[in-house]
């Protein structure tokens, strides 16, 4: 009985794992790490005010969307995405990473 429990208690933590993003999101930063134009990986939050006004200022100047489309971009949120957080010692937001 209680083996039933453990395998049933580590098939819903890997579901939850996998469903929140934390299974794909390393595998995704090493594909894009593979090609050949630069990353620019960004975190930030919804709660954060300076967070959504740089989200505001890349969709409306045309100077930084210049920029901004000439890397990859990969956005990760500050609260769900801790195994990439604690990957690149994120402790403050907006942070923008240039890989």
């Amino acid at each position: 009985m209680s083996k039933l429990c453990i395998t049933l208690a580590v098939g819903m933590y890997i579901s939850v794992y996998a469903l929140l993003g934390f299974g794909r999101e390393p595998s995704r930063i090493e594909f894009l790490m593979s090609k050949s134009r630069p990353q620019l990986i960004i975190f930030s939050a919804d709660w954060c005010g300076p967070c959504q006004a740089a989200k505001k200022a890349m969709k409306e100047s045309m100077d930084l969307k210049r920029i901004v489309d000439s890397y990859d971009v990969v956005q990760y949120n500050f609260d769900i995405a801790i195994p990439m957080r604690r990957k690149y010692t994120v402790k403050k937001v907006p942070t923008f990473i240039l890989v």
